[in-house]
């Protein structure tokens, strides 16, 4: 369980980070690095609620939870 979570929190770091330096490589342009920002973070939060179910799933399993779905 603790793997798991670590692992979640590592991702979403990293593609913070990516993001992050997306928004810097953009900054000729205010307007274009808060777009480009914006974009990459709703990617991100995108890419992350799709592995959730999974996530949880594998938190079940280890805490012996039986699931309904």
């Amino acid at each position: 369980m603790e793997d798991e979570t670590a692992n979640l929190a590592e991702n979403m770091r990293m593609a913070l980070m990516v993001c992050q330096e997306k928004f810097l490589g953009a900054e000729h342009k205010e307007d274009d690095a808060l777009k480009v920002m914006e974009s990459c973070l709703e990617v991100s939060v995108q890419h992350f609620s799709k592995t959730l179910p999974h996530i949880v799933r594998e938190l079940k399993t280890s805490l012996g939870i039986e699931s309904n779905d």
